[in-house]
């Protein structure tokens, strides 16, 4: 009996501290990232923080996923890289407000404009 009262402390107890750690109205500083690269930062409220976050690993572990299949090489790889980019774009610009989505197409065009 002490063992399952420990545990639902314990359970109740990461609920209490995650949901004061992010309260609902805060704000967050979100880095853009391409490559590997940082390109600038977001200011974005604990939603599209979490929101933001989540397409991210969906976007790496995706595009992790594609790049291991070795049976995906060439032509079909990169129209499958190029949807899953669509994909993840489409996903922010819901997420984002007009200004912040601006402001982060201009983060990702810079970028573009100075890769070779």
């Amino acid at each position: 009996m002490r063992t399952a009262t420990f545990i639902l402390f314990l359970v109740l107890g990461c609920f209490r501290i995650s949901a004061q750690s992010l309260p609902p109205a805060a704000t967050a500083t979100f880095l853009v990232m391409r490559d590997g690269d940082v390109l600038g930062q977001l200011v974005l409220d604990t939603a599209q923080y979490r929101s933001m976050t989540e397409v991210e690993k969906y976007y790496q572990h995706e595009l992790d996923q594609r790049l291991a299949n070795d049976n995906l090489t060439g032509k079909p790889l990169g129209n499958s890289l190029t949807a899953l980019t669509a994909e993840r774009d489409a996903r922010i610009k819901r997420i984002l407000t007009e200004d912040q989505y601006a402001q982060w197409t201009a983060l990702i065009a810079e970028r573009e404009k100075s890769d070779p």
